[in-house]
C-alpha cells in the first residue's frame, strides 16, 4: 500500500482503541460523579485478589490479541444459496 493508505486493521484497531478509552472515560466520569464514596461495582481476581482489568488473548495459546494479530477467515456460513454475504467495495468475494 502506498503513503499514508490505511488497511483495515489500522482502522480496527483505532475504533476498538477508541471504544476502550471511551468505556475507561465513562466508567472513571460514572465513578467520580455518580458514585463519589466509590464505584459501584469492580471485578477482583480470586486468586490474588488484585482488580481484574478485562484483556483479550488467544483461547489456545494464551497470547495478547489486537487488531494486528488477528486475521479474518471467510467460513461456511459466508453463504446463502448461491450468495456470498461476503462484499468488497467493487465485488463480491466467491
Amino acid at each position: 500500500m502506498g503513503g499514508g493508505e490505511r488497511t483495515v486493521a489500522d482502522r480496527l484497531e483505532e475504533v476498538t482503541s477508541a471504544h476502550r478509552r471511551a468505556s475507561r472515560r465513562q466508567r472513571q466520569w460514572g465513578d467520580q460523579y455518580a458514585a463519589p464514596d466509590g464505584p459501584p461495582i469492580s471485578l477482583t481476581h480470586k486468586n490474588c485478589g488484585d482488580e481484574a482489568h478485562a484483556n483479550l488473548v488467544c483461547s489456545e495459546c494464551g497470547e495478547p490479541m489486537d487488531a494486528r494479530s488477528v486475521r479474518a477467515v471467510a467460513g461456511e456460513g459466508r453463504w446463502v444459496g448461491e450468495h456470498s454475504l461476503l462484499v468488497t467495495s467493487t465485488q463480491v468475494i466467491r
